[in-house]
């Protein structure tokens, strides 16, 4: 498989990927961490927009640190939300978000 980082190789484009992983791995992965943190405690029909908001925000990066898997589920889970609301059926999707990017994390803070 092609990851995007085979296709350019020059200074400038390994810069900007290298600030995707950072933004990535140092502020959308706590974000959401954090925001499962408290809303796991609630109802899903609880559930405050930081969760949604943090979710949104790997969907988005999670591609170009090479964890398309975790943007897949990010973008599931937010299909569902928007289409369905913030059900019960949702925590189950969101705990295996949270558990999927904590193994990745691991193994990219071992690397």
């Amino acid at each position: 498989r092609v990851m995007a980082a085979d296709l350019v190789d020059d200074a400038e484009w390994h810069k900007m990927l290298a600030e995707f992983n950072d933004h990535f791995w140092g502020k959308r992965a706590p974000a959401f961490f954090n925001a499962w943190t408290v809303n796991q405690l609630l109802t899903p029909e609880q559930w405050q927009p930081d969760l949604k908001i943090s979710i949104h925000g790997l969907a988005g990066v999670a591609a170009l640190v090479n964890e398309e898997a975790l943007g897949d589920m990010a973008r599931e889970i937010e299909r569902l939300w928007d289409t369905q609301g913030p059900t019960s059926g949702l925590v189950p999707l969101v705990q295996q978000l949270a558990e999927a990017l904590m193994l990745s994390k691991a193994i990219h803070d071992d690397a």
